[in-house]
């Protein structure tokens, strides 16, 4: 057989590339980086996943906290204790252990609780309601509380807590921010986190920024500012109301200023973030790789990852966030998310184990059963000296619950100066579940987003020890 010259066998060969590449579709994209992470935006968590065969995003109506190489579900969960005529409804904060199944409580009201065991001595002859039962329409006694997760970082979990007490005529509101440990349910101070030099210096700056979003108040010369420089006269900074941030991957301290008295209290005044003097202590260094690594254009976070970046844009505020990811100078589109984008946990590098990886998926396939009664409590609207107060601040400020914690963000003062967490039902214990449904009112007027006590079906046998939640994603 005669044999083709190795130039003209060369040459052939090209001809033939050719020849297929003319068969082949011009502008075909190009796959996305090979990719696994999980991205907390909203209040849910979604799973994405990249490679040759595309992008594939699942998402799940949970809140994951990640430390100690292991996953934990966070929630909240009513703590019904009411009678016929006293209407007593507290709530607690739990951690679930993703492997295990076991659940812990980091977080529970004291004050509802010291006034049922109160109520129960005074009225020895009654008796606890019942899942189907109601309270009066207008009970003599009332105290509920709010436990809502604002963000995790790591094993520290940031919440924000608001009581209405109504006890014989006397109100009493109060509102405040905290950091727990969900390993061991401490509550945590700046100066246990970041040591007593630290918290000195962020307690002062603190103190400043409150001052001046005091004088910026009441520097409006009008009579509706006047009153609300009044009003303002009720909060008091406290250093123990507090909560994580983080600004361009570094820790920052978000002080809440509570309102106390007849005319501020329940009210708060959210403080921009201020930044903890470096060096940031060692436990730091494991929160930092799901935190943006810095700005990656105007309005956008981006998280960098080796080989790919994850980048979150924020197109309008309020508005959902447009998710991409970027990688050999190109970049492909994943989804649009509720906003913000907080944090972005790698799956990839290290890659997650076997037993880990069986955990999250259950958990997300499970979190498909919860049940669909989210819902957000608002008291009545402010007095007019506190829109007042809201009105002169509009100018420096974005719209309550709008900001992002990797930017700085000015004064906000409302009843709600926070990021909405979910209420997510019972408890996931077997002795906690609940036969029926039955709702109980919070609050004197209902918005049409007053929650009750609200209790859940009985799951079925495969599901006892969950929890109930809603199937929403935001």
């Amino acid at each position: 057989m005669r044999t083709l010259p190795v130039v003209s066998f060369i040459a052939l060969v090209a001809i033939q590339a050719q020849a297929c590449s003319r068969d082949e579709p011009r502008g075909a994209p190009a796959p996305p980086p090979t990719a696994e992470f999980l991205i907390a935006a909203g209040d849910s968590t979604y799973w994405v996943t990249s490679g040759a065969d595309g992008l594939r995003v699942r998402g799940s109506p949970i809140l994951l906290a990640r430390y100690d190489d292991r996953f934990y579900e966070v929630y909240t969960a009513d703590d019904d204790r009411s009678y016929p005529d006293a209407v007593l409804i507290g709530q607690r904060i739990f951690r679930r252990d993703l492997v295990s199944g076991d659940s812990a409580v980091v977080f529970e009201d004291t004050t509802v609780a010291r006034m049922a065991d109160a109520y129960a001595i005074s009225h020895p002859d009654e008796t606890p309601l019942e899942p189907d039962e109601d309270a009066s329409d207008e009970p003599g006694t009332r105290a509920t509380s709010e436990a809502d997760i604002v963000d995790v970082h790591g094993p520290f979990l940031t919440y924000e807590y608001r009581a209405d007490v109504d006890a014989g005529g006397d109100q009493v509101r109060a509102a405040r921010r905290g950091v727990v440990d969900l390993r061991s349910g401490d509550r945590q101070t700046v100066t246990a986190l970041f040591g007593a030099h630290a918290a000195s210096l962020v307690s002062r700056a603190g103190r400043i920024l409150f001052a001046a979003a005091l004088d910026s108040i009441r520097g409006v010369a009008s009579e509706r500012a006047r009153r609300a420089a009044a009003t303002l006269a009720g909060f008091t900074f406290d250093e123990r109301s507090f909560g994580l941030a983080s600004l361009a991957g570094e820790p920052a301290i978000e002080f809440l200023v509570p309102g106390r008295g007849a005319r501020a209290g329940g009210y708060s005044l959210a403080l921009p973030p201020v930044p903890v003097r470096p060096p940031a202590p060692d436990w730091w260094s494991a929160i930092r790789p799901s935190l943006p690594a810095g700005v990656a254009e105007t309005g956008a976070d981006r998280w960098g990852r080796g080989r790919y970046q994850v980048v979150a844009r924020y197109d309008s505020v309020g508005g959902p966030v447009a998710l991409a990811l970027r990688g050999n100078g190109r970049e492909w589109s994943v989804a649009r998310l509720p906003a913000p984008a907080r944090h972005v946990f790698w799956l990839d590098t290290p890659a997650l184990d076997s037993i880990s990886r069986v955990a999250l998926a259950r958990a997300f396939d499970e979190s498909a059963l919860y049940s669909d009664d989210a819902r957000i409590a608002l008291r009545g609207g402010p007095t007019p000296a506190l829109v007042v107060a809201q009105l002169s601040c509009r100018a420096l400020s974005p719209r309550p619950g709008t900001h992002r914690s990797s930017s700085h963000g000015p004064a906000q003062l409302s009843p709600r100066s926070r990021v909405a967490a979910r209420d997510i039902g019972n408890h996931d214990a077997a002795g906690r579940q609940r036969a029926r449904t039955c709702v109980r009112r919070r609050d004197h007027v209902d918005h049409g987003q007053v929650r009750g006590g609200r209790r859940h079906p009985a799951r079925p046998p495969g599901l006892r020890d969950r929890v109930g939640r809603s199937n929403r994603l935001s």
